[in-house]
C-alpha cells in the first residue's frame, strides 16, 4: 500500500466518524458540485457548523471551492468517496 493510499484511508476514517463530513462527501460524490446554501439546506447544518466541516475538508484536500463559489471533490476526495461508498455497500 502506498503512502498516498494510507493517507486517504486515514482521511476516510475522519469522514466516517463525522456525519456532517460524510454528508458533504457523499453529496458531492453524487452531485459533483454544491453551493454552501444548498449544503446548509440538505444537511440541516448551521452556517458555523457547515463552514467548520467544509474548511476541515478543504484543509485535508478532500474538497475545494471553485471560482464560481461551488464546492467539488478533489482527486483525493473522489478516492475517499469511492472508499466510503464501498464501506456503505458492505454494511
Amino acid at each position: 500500500m502506498s503512502a498516498l493510499e494510507k493517507e486517504i484511508i486515514e482521511k476516510v476514517g475522519k469522514i466516517l466518524t463525522s456525519p456532517p463530513k460524510m454528508g458533504i462527501v457523499v453529496t458531492l460524490g453524487r452531485n459533483k458540485s454544491e453551493s454552501f446554501t444548498n449544503f446548509k439546506r440538505k444537511l440541516s447544518q448551521t452556517s458555523g457548523s457547515l463552514n467548520y466541516h467544509l474548511l476541515f475538508l478543504e484543509k485535508e484536500n478532500i474538497v475545494k471551492k471553485t471560482s464560481a463559489g461551488k464546492y467539488v471533490l478533489t482527486d483525493e476526495g473522489i478516492k475517499a468517496f469511492n472508499i466510503v461508498k464501498d464501506v456503505a455497500k458492505k454494511e
